[in-house]
């Protein structure tokens, strides 16, 4: 959100109170805004879409001109925020956890640090957030 919103100086912020601001949307499904669609509902709230943008730099360029607020994973936030464009608050009810795969190279034997690596990789796994397969055994 713009450094002037209301929120803007607040710790958190609930779903119900997020949905009830004039919101800048990604127009394309994703499961991340399908996920928000879905816990926004879940509360019984109602979105106040104001405009849907296709791309993340229309959307920020949106929340900058004041159009209104979004959600946006922080990566695609930094240079904004560390320019003091935008403020991130936190939405705890939205947790948007990622689905990573860990992918390599398929080798008769991977090198020692790649065994390593797998080893330290998959046993933080503890929830299933990483996924890994070895192909071709």
């Amino acid at each position: 959100m713009p450094p002037s919103h209301p929120f803007a100086k607040r710790s958190k912020v609930t779903v119900a109170e997020w949905a009830q601001e004039p919101i800048v949307f990604h127009n394309e499904p994703s499961p991340a805004r399908e996920r928000v669609v879905k816990i926004v509902e879940e509360r019984k709230a109602v979105m106040n879409v104001r405009v849907a943008i296709p791309s993340l730099d229309g959307i920020k360029l949106a929340v900058e001109a004041g159009m209104g607020i979004s959600v946006l994973p922080r990566r695609c936030v930094i240079n904004e925020l560390k320019r003091k464009q935008l403020v991130a608050v936190p939405i705890p009810e939205v947790r948007l956890p990622r689905q990573m795969r860990l992918v390599y190279r398929r080798a008769p034997r991977l090198s020692q640090a790649a065994n390593a690596f797998l080893k330290v990789a998959t046993a933080h796994n503890s929830d299933d957030s990483l996924k890994t397969a070895r192909r071709g055994k």
